[in-house]
């Protein structure tokens, strides 16, 4: 079989069954994120007993720039919808929860981790994982009780917006440059980049682009240039290319066009390349089991018993919830609200994924610490998936009188 027949046919087929899928799992309430992943690991299993060159093509090359078009349109999708205004109003009552809720798990992973002996660099990337919160499954189960409103919610969702920038930022020099002197440069150098290029160029062409455009989705193919761009730019500077898309999200989001392009991304994106990344996480998973298995029968069993997994979710869960806690405590909350706020920050997800996947693409770990990352790395995002939920609804339903001090968000 030709590697192009064979790509077409995983591409397909993993389509078709990816949104097969995400309509049952959004009839019943399940983060598609979870099955998309045990669906990467089904399907790639089925390939290998069918054929080589299918189990192959999940790993190709083609397959990887689509993946990573994934994780680009993924980030600069978040950037669109980043209201930039709201996150400066936000700084002032969800920073010291953003702030600690990744410092704290940061710190405890890299501490222990280094303690133990690991890799400072491996440590590094560990604590990044830990570090961004995806707090959709929060905000479902906040408006499932009808909480929305509430101090703790306010807290923690004006806090998931600024830990998403830290996360961002962590990302880029972690997986960045491994020279702090030229990682500083390439910062200022690609934020003044930005500033400069929304100043003189975004917002002058935004004013006056309606006179000379004229074709159909002439806007959209822009935007696309523009991302990849930002995302070159931002990996010659030593950063990672997601944050140049990031922040390519974050400028156009400051046009009249914002919108249109979002409405188109977002179909683009959501109906190819984003399912195919976090499909290709679980594909990836077969694949660095294979060649486990290729150089060592006891390879697996090895990661399945240590002790990095294991240890990793411990700390990063309670790492989260002690930094969130006193992030609200300085804040006013009573005991019971900052709790809230520590569990509602648990949720680990799209970023931990990413930062994982851009790990183990970077050829800067060995087989066996790639594969045991990304086992982690599911581990946490299940775990905290899982147990998120009910303890959050316990909380609040026995909170549901009893507020903390009530925060009101400036207009």
């Amino acid at each position: 079989m030709e590697p192009t027949t064979a790509f077409l046919i995983v591409l397909g087929i993993t389509l078709a069954s990816v949104k097969l899928l995400d309509e049952y799992l959004s009839r019943k309430h399940i983060p598609m994120v979870l099955g998309e992943l045990f669906l990467g690991i089904i399907l790639a299993t089925i390939f290998s007993f069918i054929s080589e060159e299918l189990l192959d093509a999940c790993g190709s090359e083609i397959y990887e720039v689509f993946s990573l078009l994934g994780i680009m349109f993924l980030m600069f999708i978040s950037g669109l919808e980043t209201d930039v205004g709201y996150l400066q109003r936000s700084i002032k009552y969800g920073f010291s929860v953003a702030f600690l809720g990744s410092v704290v798990p940061f710190i405890l992973i890299l501490g222990t981790f280094t303690l133990i002996g690991m890799d400072r660099d491996l440590a590094l990337i560990y604590s990044t994982i830990a570090v961004a919160t995806s707090v959709g499954l929060t905000v479902r189960v906040l408006t499932d009780l009808n909480v929305l409103r509430k101090d703790y919610s306010v807290i923690i969702i004006s806090a998931a917006v600024i830990d998403d920038i830290i996360g961002i930022v962590v990302l880029g020099i972690v997986l960045g440059s491994r020279n702090l002197y030229l990682l500083g440069v390439g910062i200022a150098t690609f934020f003044v980049v930005v500033l400069a290029f929304y100043k003189w160029i975004i917002s002058p062409l935004s004013r006056s682009i309606e006179k000379y455009v004229q074709a159909e989705y002439t806007y959209i193919s822009l935007a696309i240039v523009f991302v990849i761009v930002f995302s070159i730019l931002a990996k010659s500077l030593g950063l990672a290319a997601i944050t140049g898309a990031y922040f390519a999200g974050l400028i156009l989001g400051k046009t009249k066009e914002r919108q249109v392009i979002l409405n188109a991304i977002k179909g683009i994106a959501y109906a190819m390349f984003i399912p195919l990344f976090f499909v290709g996480v679980g594909f990836e998973i077969v694949l660095e089991i294979k060649s486990l298995g290729a150089h060592s029968s006891n390879a697996l069993s090895e990661i399945l018993l240590t002790w990095i997994p294991y240890t990793f979710i411990v700390l990063a869960i309670l790492g989260k919830i002690i930094g969130a806690f006193i992030g609200a405590k300085i804040l006013g909350q009573s005991t019971r609200s900052s709790l809230i706020v520590g569990v509602g920050m648990v949720p680990r997800m799209e970023v931990a994924l990413v930062v994982a996947s851009i790990a183990i693409s970077s050829n800067i770990l060995g087989t066996v610490e790639g594969t045991t990352m990304l086992y982690s790395t599911i581990l946490l995002v299940i775990v905290s998936s899982i147990l998120t939920p009910p303890i959050l609804q316990r909380l609040i339903v026995g909170k549901k009188k009893k507020g903390g001090k009530k925060v009101r968000h400036e207009k």
